[in-house]
């Protein structure tokens, strides 16, 4: 599947987790349009990464409910397992930026985007220099700085090859919603959850000729009136020239919600010379939910289960000249049990399966230019047959200016088991579920370095989903890329503008504008959850003597509350604030307070956001 204007081949293998703040966040593990954080999880790398980043395996204390499919992510087990015994290892950083409808959102992607700057001369450099260089251009420039002053803060103790942290938190949160149990009475909740996390990760510093090898783990505590227990693991391992990851999964409980799901995911990637490697990619996800539907008066019982398999091969022609080709396998089994107040029954279950096949062209033009051509096949078992062309070019002009432009049709395939899971869902009929998910789109880019202390950067696109797409705010963001019903024919349009402002040695800004408009045409309205004005703001002040503080603003302006257009929520203006110190060199505490002056706030119709939240951790590397 492709999603957005970056060509990506896959989305996320972790949903639930890239779906998070897309505001201003001083957390490295939450994502940010600046992603100004000092957590790890900040990178980009595909095969090998670089830098303190590293996946997070979660354990959450309570009680699990295992099914028999525990044996797919048991046999997940036994194959990383098996991998893990014949090969050495190399730590790797695998979050990347990607786009869904406009929003960047951050997930795990092995895929090769048309974003990639392959200028360099690749026979003249190692094949991990050559995937560094690839990986850094998939991220916008203030995050493309940010890693790369991460790199050298790394690289300042040379001796210094492990680097370990450990964070801790606590805080408090609330939320209320109405509630419809399981005999259609109707009532308002209001909920307070205590939460205490503890994260320990460690990472392998980036060496070009290490082999090593990693386990991520992390411990999380949430106490509340969900029940809610989570059980997740991961790794990566590596010797140079087989890159591993995995095996890693999650099972998930939620007991007042009946909520289950459990996944688990393998890979790898061969290089076979400093010309060609191979990769391979193995999902598996099971969802179970019962949904009550309060303004329906309907209890709706869910299932999806997906597998995804994908094989890609790339191969330099010549030394700039790049030539990559894959094949894709999705196939996912839905089922859907609608129960109304009445006693009325309906079941559904539409299953399919897609085959993709695609090959994609890297050619540099000139020193400066760069063309990527790209071509997507798909078979569908439901829609039939279809061709997605897409075609970039970019242009850059000695390091200070970026321009590109870029076009096509894409197939969005992944997105059908959301129509089980969504809480505004009408009735779901096969032709409804299997309405045509494709979409064409233009991206026009800009990036200008003006001087030493302004970098400025723009970006226009508009795009037109044929069926059924629209974006949802969620918990105050826009990031999530949802689908909800068959709307009919949705028109996107964006228009983003980032800033970095150096104003001093010690006082640094980064800004964001947003303006979307998410249009349907059939009835002329506003798809609901999307602001059409969006503000954000980081200001991060050093002193000099190891103290960094740090204000970030969230502005979010009026959107609908309904695909008809009938209830407006209000915008909101929220502070979160942190200070860090970094008097020593191995030991960083930092404080930090979400929500500053504890805005009342309201993300979704009847939930209301996060309260003011107090955060404490101390980050220790040795």
């Amino acid at each position: 599947m492709n999603k957005g204007h970056e060509f990506n081949a896959s989305r996320g293998f972790f949903p639930e987790d890239i779906f998070q703040s897309a505001a201003f966040s001083s957390a490295g593990d939450e994502i940010s349009y600046f992603n100004t954080g000092s957590g790890a999880g900040n990178g980009t790398g595909r095969r090998m990464g670089h830098g303190s980043g590293s996946y997070h395996g979660t354990l959450m204390f309570g009680t699990l409910f295992f099914t028999g499919k525990a044996l797919v992510v048991g046999s997940l087990l036994l194959m990383g397992s098996l991998v893990l015994s014949m090969t050495p290892a190399q730590a790797r950083d695998d979050d990347s930026l990607y786009d869904l409808g406009e929003i960047k959102v951050v997930g795990r992607d092995r895929s090769r985007t048309m974003g990639d700057d392959r200028k360099a001369t690749y026979d003249a450099s190692s094949y991990i220099d050559r995937q560094k260089r690839l990986s850094e251009e998939k991220v916008s420039f203030i995050e493309e700085s940010i890693a790369e002053k991460e790199h050298e803060e790394l690289d300042l103790n040379p001796n210094s090859a492990f680097v370990s942290c450990f964070d801790v938190a606590y805080g408090s949160r609330g939320s209320s919603l109405v509630h419809l149990k399981d005999n259609f009475e109707t009532q308002r909740e209001s909920r307070y959850d205590v939460f205490f996390d503890g994260k320990r990760t460690a990472t392998d510093g980036w060496r070009e000729h290490d082999a090593a090898s990693r386990l991520d783990l992390s411990l999380d505590v949430d106490v509340t009136t969900d029940y809610r227990t989570q059980f997740r693991f991961g790794g990566d391992v590596s010797n140079g020239k087989t890159y591993m990851t995995g095996p890693a999964g999650s099972i998930t409980r939620t007991a007042r919600r009946d909520d289950r799901v459990m996944q688990g995911e393998f890979g790898f990637t061969r290089e076979y010379s400093k010309f060609s490697d191979l990769s391979f990619d193995l999902r598996y996800r099971d969802h179970d939910r019962r949904t009550i539907i309060p303004e329906r008066l309907l209890r709706a019982d869910h299932n999806a289960s997906s597998l995804d398999i994908k094989t890609e091969y790339n191969l330099i022609l010549t030394g700039k000249n790049l030539l990559s080709m894959g094949y894709r396998l999705f196939v996912d089994d839905l089922g859907r049990s609608e129960t109304d107040s009445r006693g009325g029954l309906r079941v559904t279950e539409p299953d399919f399966s897609n085959h993709n096949f695609f090959v994609q062209r890297d050619i540099d033009l000139s020193n400066s230019a760069q063309l990527v051509l790209r071509g997507d096949y798909d078979i569908h078992s439901e829609n039939g047959n279809f061709f997605s062309p897409k075609a970039k070019i970019k242009y850059r002009n000695y390091e200070k200016t970026e321009l590109s432009i870029e076009g096509g049709k894409g197939v969005d395939i992944e997105s059908y088991d959301q129509l089980l899971f969504s809480g505004d869902y009408v009735h779901l009929d096969p032709n409804q579920a299997f309405g045509t998910p494709n979409y064409s789109f233009v991206t026009f880019a800009a990036k200008h370095i003006f001087d030493e202390v302004l970098t400025g950067s723009l970006t226009l696109s508009r795009k037109n989903y044929n069926d059924y797409h629209y974006m949802e705010e969620d918990r105050g963001t826009i990031e999530r890329l949802h689908l909800s019903y068959a709307n009919g024919e949705v028109d996107v349009t964006s228009l983003d503008m980032n800033a970095e402002y150096k104003f001093s040695r010690k006082f640094t800004g980064k800004f964001l504008y947003s303006r979307k408009s998410a249009d349907l045409p059939g009835n002329g309205g506003q798809a609901p959850y999307i602001p059409k004005n969006l503000f954000d703001m980081d200001l991060t002040y050093e002193t000099g003597d190891g103290i960094t503080f740090n204000l970030n603003e969230t502005f979010r302006g009026n959107r609908y509350a309904d695909a008809a257009n009938t209830r407006e929520l209000d915008s909101y203006v929220l502070l979160n604030a942190k200070v860090q110190l970094n008097q020593h060199e191995n030991i960083e505490p930092y404080l930090e307070v979400r929500n500053l002056f504890d805005k009342d706030y309201e993300v979704r119709k009847g939930y209301s956001g996060e309260p003011r939240t107090f955060m404490g951790g101390i980050k220790v590397r040795f």
